[in-house]
């Protein structure tokens, strides 16, 4: 940026210096920003490009992956608003998160569509719409520019990695986050410009005027500007140590996935995210950690590219300070997902990047915009003047500017009709997902078939699950059921025998063991299986009536004896 002080005759808006850059202290909006009657065309446009990609959502099912905990099985969402449910999840945790603000979402929902999943569907397209028009009317309220200000969020509206936050139902509290986040933003753009220590000092680099002084840019960062967050990083630090607590039975250990393992992690998922940022295939709702992890030489480069990227934006940073805005957006924003609590079994996942890929889009259509006002202002024999607006780009160069802007959204927008048609239902967006083989996939894979009564398919997927992790509970007991609903009762009790020697205690196992066994007449020892699951869950009046009627059965036949 050029250091030299503004003329007195000039607006902050009116410098070509300034014109690219984000300026929170900016004078009212130029003339680039756009009449009314072209702002409410754009906010339709983008409304109407959002419901184009994802309108197909409403016509897709529930999926098996977390949206039945969160709502088509839990009694306390699915009867919509209830006292008793919003008493319960006032201090529950709602799926290992506490999140009282989403759950409420869902209760309403039901409340309003019943299980009806296309409802639920349609609230996340129009919250995901909601953001977007309130992010392009912040960005052009923050800078003055509406074209760039529109680019970045219609680029951030349809790009494939945004279709696992809207099309999947318990992702919620992804796009009511993003709507709460870019409010959050407008609100503090307000302050800026209203308070008393704005107007005198502003957000650097920003304009500063004192009677009788010429303008400058300063460069002194005020530490007001650090105290008055300091609240909002206490209520941050307190949210992050609520999630851990809730979290906790879900946050893998440090011998299940090392510290060396994370960290090289970090780096690869960086730069992974980064790639499917700009080449967008084969995403997936799960990508799995490498068995023997990741190769020295690819942690190695992916150190090497966020080296080489961080320098290049830090020394940029004068001439282009968007460039490292953009870029510690996408980088600390995503500290929080990227691996170091690993959460789950996977390295990386779409959904993490729905706030933290703004802060990539918006450094580099604000790069674009400067390198085109450049070129064009060059081929056009223009130099930068003082008291127009900018440097004026010639007919050609904004032609062929909307044209590739256009082509690259539309390039994109077919890509994420694409993505959001693997979210049809639980079977579409398993064979998608097994792209990547995974415990996951399998394991729910074939729960979709069993609910389909295609055992013999579900049975083959069991067996790839249990060819990966041969002792997970859930996967054997599954197992048994499929291999029990096509009479198959040795195998099936095999199979829920192994699921009580991971954990003797499962209800579920020594419930389904026990009937069998008592089918055999093996009273003594179902009595044994119904016995251990009667003491795990004492409230279960089945298993009790169970117990009861074999309790009552061998003491008539001793007494016929």
């Amino acid at each position: 940026m050029n250091d030299r002080p503004l003329d007195s005759s000039e607006t902050l808006s009116e410098n070509p210096y300034a014109s690219p850059r984000l300026i929170l202290a900016a004078t009212a909006p130029d003339a680039r920003s756009g009449s009314r009657p072209v702002v409410l065309t754009i906010c339709g446009l983008l409304v109407l490009a959002v419901v184009l990609v994802f309108c197909q959502t409403g016509g897709h099912d529930f999926v098996n992956f977390d949206d039945d905990h969160y709502v088509y099985e839990n009694e306390h969402i699915n009867r919509g608003l209830t006292w008793d449910g919003l008493l319960y999840y006032s201090y529950h945790r709602h799926a290992y998160t506490y999140h009282p603000l989403s759950t409420l979402s869902h209760m309403v929902d039901c409340q309003l569509f019943g299980l009806e999943a296309g409802g639920h569907h349609w609230v996340n397209v129009g919250l995901h719409a909601i953001t977007v028009v309130l992010l392009f009317l912040l960005l052009r309220q923050m800078t003055g520019r509406l074209w760039p200000s529109a680019l970045v969020a219609a680029l951030f509206a349809i790009h494939p990695l945004r279709v696992e936050s809207v099309a999947w139902i318990a992702e919620r509290k992804d796009v009511l986050s993003g709507l709460f986040f870019v409010l959050t933003l407008g609100a503090y753009v307000r302050y800026v410009r209203t308070s008393a220590a704005a107007r005198s000092v502003g957000v650097p680099p920003t304009l500063r005027e004192n009677a009788g002084e010429t303008p400058t840019l300063q460069r002194h960062i005020p530490w007001h500007l650090f105290s008055e967050k300091i609240p909002l990083l206490l209520l941050s630090l307190a949210a992050c140590a609520l999630t851990v607590h809730t979290q906790g039975a879900a946050i893998q250990s440090l011998e299940s996935i090392s510290c060396l393992a994370r960290g090289a992690n970090v780096l690869v998922a960086y730069v992974s995210y980064l790639g499917c940022f700009f080449w967008p295939q084969g995403l997936a709702i799960l990508y799995p950690h490498p068995v023997n992890g990741f190769s020295t030489s690819m942690v190695c480069i992916a150190a090497a590219i966020l080296a080489v990227v961080s320098a290049g934006v830090f020394l940029c940073r004068r001439r282009a300070p968007y460039l490292l805005v953009g870029w510690l957006w996408y980088l600390g924003m995503l500290v929080p997902v990227i691996g170091l609590l690993q959460v789950g079994g996977q390295k990386m996942a779409d959904r993490y990047t729905y706030l933290p890929q703004i802060g990539l889009v918006l450094g580099l259509v604000w790069a674009m915009t400067e390198l085109i006002d450049l070129f064009a202002a060059r081929g056009a024999g223009c130099q930068p003047a003082r008291n127009t607006a900018g440097w004026q780009p010639a007919p050609r160069w904004r032609f062929l500017c909307a044209l590739s802007a256009a082509g690259i959204v539309a390039a994109l927008a077919v890509g994420a009709w694409r993505q959001a048609a693997y979210w049809q239902n639980s079977e579409t967006l398993w064979v998608r997902d097994l792209m990547y083989p995974n415990l996951v996939g399998h394991y729910n894979f074939g729960l979709a078939l069993a609910s389909d009564h295609r055992h013999e398919e579900a049975i083959r997927q069991f067996k790839l699950a249990c060819a990966i992790t041969p002792t997970d509970e859930d996967t054997l007991y599954s197992y048994g059921q499929s291999l029990e609903a096509l009479g198959r009762m040795e195998e099936a009790a095999a199979k829920y025998r192994a699921a009580l020697a991971v954990n003797e205690k499962s209800v579920n196992a020594n419930d389904r063991l026990a009937k069998i066994l008592a089918s055999q007449g093996k009273a003594g020892e179902a009595l044994s299986c119904w016995r251990r699951a009667l003491q795990e869950d004492p409230k279960n009046t089945a298993i009790g009536k169970q117990i009861a009627e074999l309790l009552a059965a061998k003491k008539s036949s001793v007494s016929h004896e």
